[in-house]
């Protein structure tokens, strides 16, 4: 199973509808991830992966959600690990070049997915 979470393999654990394995798409920096990611409809979540300037890379979550107040979309970065709601900064923490996002509300898990949530 480690090798299925190992470096760039996220994504092919999961399936689209048709079968095929899933993959990051790479952005073009922070503005082509906030043009991409903001035209997403409400509902829409995903997984960004980055690697940061200091080293090391992450990988972490994202959703479209209607704005409270005027009910209009609205792209929020999140990461789980720690528990934080607003990791908006990450897109500055991230080296050039290492913008990988990937939508995950339509993908199918596979078997491999399924024995990671019940082992945990």
């Amino acid at each position: 199973m480690a090798q299925l979470l190992g470096r760039g393999h996220y994504g092919s654990i999961w399936r689209n509808k048709d079968g095929t394995p899933a993959e990051f798409t790479k952005a073009r920096g922070k503005t082509g991830v906030l043009k991409d990611l903001g035209a997403m409809p409400i509902g829409a979540r995903g997984w960004m992966r980055v690697a940061w300037k200091g080293g090391s890379a992450h990988v972490y979550a994202w959703e479209v959600t209607p704005d409270p107040k005027t009910g209009e979309p609205m792209l929020r970065f999140i990461d789980p690990q720690p528990g934080k709601l607003d990791v908006a900064d990450y897109l500055d923490r991230a080296k050039a070049g290492s913008f990988y996002w990937l939508r995950v509300d339509k993908l199918v898990p596979t078997e491999d997915v399924l024995d990671l949530v019940k082992q945990s």
